[in-house]
């Protein structure tokens, strides 16, 4: 182990997206000057939602984070799937697809739950959702796998449980959106939710971590981030 990481030294990267690598350190230049456009944050109604319970799971608690993010999506009545892929080796807790003629659009939405029972500035609430998102961008490499991917947790589900992960759409819109890709593009956007925060409070040490986010996904794979807060 000790002769392999000398030749593949493991990058480890920051919170402020600086990395180190071997004896390497890069440091970002100073963005203590950018901030969050306000038109990136929406600002829902939690209303009636236990804010520190974040999955619905098979059982469909309808005061869960999860469960109101797939609602909010139902009304809007634009997208041909939502998928509750909620669980260990997830894409995202949600994910939403738009077919259209000349492009298929896909929409990951990260939920994460508050550390207290009103929301706040607290920026450890954002540490691990905004780690997802920018773990879960790698999967824009090639769309034809998401929805594979999709697939197969859809038919262990009801392999194990015969209670569907799909909350919008069907099997066989998932395979015709998965032949339709080897023929048009793909296009992702990241949304991450944690009504823990208030969007009226963010500190500059949260902005800091919500403008690193932004930029590594714009920077990096030209993916939008959308946040979600209270």
């Amino acid at each position: 182990l000790t002769e392999y990481f000398k030749e593949n030294p493991p990058r480890i990267k920051f919170v402020n997206q600086s990395t180190l690598e071997g004896n390497l350190y890069v440091e970002l230049k100073d963005e203590s000057n950018l901030k969050i456009d306000e038109e990136d944050i929406e600002q829902w109604d939690w209303n009636g939602i236990n804010i520190k319970k974040e999955s619905q799971t098979m059982k469909k608690y309808k005061d869960s984070i999860q469960y109101r993010v797939i609602q909010k999506l139902k009304d809007t009545q634009k997208y041909d799937i939502i998928f509750d892929d909620d669980g260990a080796g997830e894409i995202a807790d949600v994910v939403a697809i738009r077919d259209t003629p000349n492009k298929i659009y896909f929409e990951y939405y990260h939920c994460k739950y508050s550390q207290e029972n009103e929301p706040g500035a607290r920026i450890k609430d954002l540490y691990e959702v905004c780690g997802q998102a920018q773990k879960s961008v790698d999967w824009k490499q090639n769309g034809i796998a998401i929805v594979e991917k999709m697939i197969k947790r859809e038919k262990k589900r009801i392999s194990n449980s015969n209670i569907s992960k799909i909350e919008l759409g069907s099997l066989k819109k998932l395979y015709e959106i998965q032949k339709k890709l080897t023929m048009i593009d793909c296009e992702l956007e990241i949304a991450i939710v944690q009504p823990g925060v208030n969007s009226k409070k963010i500190t500059e040490s949260m902005n800091q971590i919500l403008v690193s986010t932004k930029s590594y996904l714009k920077d990096t794979y030209n993916v939008k981030l959308k946040m979600i807060f209270s």
